[in-house]
């Protein structure tokens, strides 16, 4: 309530809106102030619920195992990327790699071992692509990137040399 015995509803920048006490009955104006007391609770809880669903949003397009988007993230991604390269005849690649020999690591070795192999790989091909390219697990020991804006032999060589970061 004012100064002047007038209840002032905020409105954020845009100021207030004035009403006068014989407006309103008194029973009215106590809940209107109640609810106005509740704005700033409800401000953060729609905060926190934004920071919520971001993580989900992150963790839903995350591989569990490699530092990865997973395949429905790629997919996503490469659906983009089509559609660019499409729009704007703009060069793009694909690289795919299927890792031999998983089976026989993780039943010589333990799948905490192959689990490894899978992370160290992952990291590998993170650390040999730009920022901008999508590096995706999309299964098993299947791994795939997408190389936006990258001619033909540029791709060839990331595919054929790739160096341990």
């Amino acid at each position: 309530m004012s100064d002047d015995g007038r209840i002032e509803e905020q409105r954020g920048a845009a100021g207030s809106l004035p009403l006068a006490d014989e407006d309103i009955s008194p029973q009215a104006q106590a809940a209107i102030l109640r609810l106005m007391s509740e704005i700033p609770r409800l401000r953060e809880e729609i905060a926190a619920n934004n920071r919520r669903i971001a993580h989900l949003e992150e963790v839903a397009d995350r591989d569990p195992l490699t530092p990865t988007v997973n395949r429905r993230a790629f997919v996503r991604e490469l659906e983009r990327t089509k559609a660019y390269v499409d729009r704007y005849k703009a060069p793009a690649a694909i690289i795919y790699l299927d890792i031999d020999g998983m089976k026989t690591i993780n039943d010589r070795y333990g799948h905490a071992m192959g689990d490894e192999v899978l992370v160290i790989v992952a990291r590998t091909l993170m650390g040999n692509v730009r920022s901008s390219d999508i590096v995706g697990r999309l299964g098993g020991a299947e791994f795939a990137t997408i190389l936006s804006h990258a001619q033909p032999t540029a791709a060839g060589g990331h595919a054929a040399a790739p160096h341990q970061p």
